[in-house]
């Protein structure tokens, strides 16, 4: 199993290595190469999130995978930006989390561009699921076009949740004194 801990930059360069992706339109036959990288990667899974209250602010990390490709990435939301999430429960956090990890998950996704995305922990619902469709059929507009791809929307991406409550939701801790984040 190959891991990638990306942050930043560095997620691109690391990520084209390692599975051969190129994105620049006209060097090769990227229709081709989305077809073949389809077929060697059939699904992304969304396997867990994780957040911790540090001094430094909440740091929020995931965990992707890709056939033999593990994502690992991380992100810090620097203290002073959470002030809206002081008096939230940790269900809130959770939702929260869960949803940011729904967005970083396209970004590992282009990738290959695998058929089916499963997601393995949080909570998603057949609404949920349909926009989280919607938005990434949209939002990927831009790429599909720049790189040639011919997609059809009905074949383009499936979303898969967990059915045999097997959720798996990681969440964080934190202690609050004094009203204050610890």
């Amino acid at each position: 199993m190959r891991v990638l801990y990306c942050v930043g930059d560095e997620k691109k360069q690391q990520t084209d290595n390692i599975i051969g992706w190129c994105c620049v339109r006209g060097n090769m036959d990227n229709n081709g190469k989305y077809i073949e990288l389809r077929s060697r990667y059939l699904r992304f899974v969304y396997k867990a999130y994780h957040w911790s209250v540090e001094d430094a602010g909440l740091r929020v990390w995931f965990d992707f995978e890709m056939g033999d490709v593990e994502f690992h990435p991380t992100a810090l939301v620097e203290r002073k930006c959470l002030d809206a999430l002081e008096q939230a429960n940790t269900q809130t956090i959770n939702d929260i989390v869960f949803n940011i990890g729904m967005v970083e998950l396209v970004s590992y996704w282009k990738c290959a561009c695998p058929p089916e995305v499963e997601v393995q922990c949080g909570t998603l619902t057949d609404e949920q699921r349909d926009f989280w469709l919607k938005l990434y059929w949209n939002g990927l507009g831009e790429f599909y076009y720049t790189n040639g791809i011919n997609e059809s929307r009905e074949e383009f991406m499936r979303v898969r949740r967990v059915e045999s409550g097997e959720w798996r939701v990681e969440s964080g801790e934190r202690r609050v004194e004094s009203g204050e984040w610890r």
